[in-house]
């Protein structure tokens, strides 16, 4: 999703944003690896979408790995919306796998 330039309008100049959050402000990333390139625009959109939608932080006794699997599908669902394709360099790959793998780890012990 990072390619060259914004994920969502394709703009050369890129802030660096991780789609899956952090925990609290200035705590660590939560997929620290796992970042896309937004224009300095669309990188505040993100975080405004992200607070309508009561993702811009985790909640006190809430389990990540939802909130980070949430996150991820309102950034991919944005950049279909906009006809935009989901494209990850390599690095970023590893962080989706990893998260990814998270998830079917919990899937595959859910009743």
């Amino acid at each position: 999703m990072t390619g060259s330039g914004c994920a969502w309008c394709g703009a050369r100049v890129v802030e660096h944003h991780h789609p899956s959050g952090r925990v609290e402000p200035n705590g660590p990333y939560l997929d620290g690896e796992l970042v896309i390139a937004l224009c300095k625009a669309h990188h505040a959109l993100a975080h405004v979408m992200l607070r309508r939608l009561g993702l811009d932080w985790l909640p006190v006794a809430t389990p990540p790995l939802p909130y980070r699997v949430r996150r991820l599908a309102v950034h991919v669902g944005h950049a279909a919306s906009l006809g935009r394709p989901v494209v990850f360099e390599p690095a970023v790959a590893w962080g989706l796998h990893a998260l990814l793998l998270d998830a079917a780890d919990l899937l595959a012990v859910a009743p």
